[in-house]
């Protein structure tokens, strides 16, 4: 880094301003001195102001240039977590026409875009209420896809769909409701729930089961459908409150 050149006051003023700064940071710094050297009247007054006017101008621009990055880097940040949303949905289309073998890696992905697209959302501070839809979404119609896939390839009876989606019907029942009604505040008010994550991990874990450790499926299953069934009155119950609220 070279040294800080003096403005308008010589070579005490970069000595009270540190001698040498990166980036944006040295600029309050010469607002400061300069401002102090004007005061104790150690600096000529035309240059002393010339100092403050061009410290001021470049502080104040590198300041808003600052937060127009900062406000530009937000929006990129809220779509971020609809994108590992989308992902979600775009493997929920391939895992019908891919091969055998690779259902496990697409069930993974599934699960990992799961995992980080509630993990960054939370990180960085970009929930709404619009991505949580999206998310909910996508977890519905991959898992749906996958349990119809399974029962096709003969891994998963049919009967054992209805215990594993219990809380998907109740969710789907109720935005059935929402938007014939037309209550989307009721909707909004129903925030994510620790049961629907329990759920919806336990349910990847029994496609993960099913394709690598058949033997084990019985496990898999009442763990799967214990979460939902949980799950499933906890948000029917969260979705009563949410509409009583909004009645009074």
């Amino acid at each position: 880094m070279s040294e800080m050149p003096a403005m308008g006051g010589g070579d005490e003023l970069g000595k009270q301003s540190g001698g040498t700064f990166s980036g944006w940071k040295w600029y309050p710094a010469v607002v400061c001195c300069s401002v102090s050297r004007i005061r104790e009247g150690k600096a000529e007054k035309r240059g002393g102001g010339l100092a403050v006017f061009l410290s001021a101008s470049l502080a104040a621009y590198f300041f808003l240039y600052r937060q127009v990055r900062a406000n530009i880097m937000r929006r990129y940040l809220y779509v971020i977590p609809s994108l590992f949303s989308l992902l979600r949905l775009v493997l929920a289309v391939c895992l019908p026409f891919s091969p055998e073998r690779f259902w496990v890696y697409l069930i993974i992905g599934a699960a990992l875009s799961d995992f980080f697209d509630g993990w960054f959302a939370r990180r960085f501070h970009v929930q709404s209420w619009q991505g949580g839809l999206l998310d909910g979404l996508a977890d519905k119609v991959f898992i749906l896809l996958t349990l119809i896939v399974f029962v096709l390839a003969g891994k998963f009876h049919l009967l054992w769909i209805l215990p594993v989606m219990i809380r998907d019907m109740i969710v789907g029942i109720t935005v059935f409701y929402v938007i014939f009604c037309k209550r989307w505040q009721a909707f909004k008010d129903m925030d994510a729930r620790i049961s629907g994550k329990l759920t919806t991990g336990g349910q990847f874990i029994l496609f993960i089961v099913v394709l690598l450790f058949p033997e084990k499926t019985l496990y898999a299953l009442l763990f799967a459908s214990c979460c939902s069934i949980a799950a499933g009155l906890d948000y029917g119950w969260l979705f009563y409150r949410a509409l009583s609220r909004q009645s009074r």
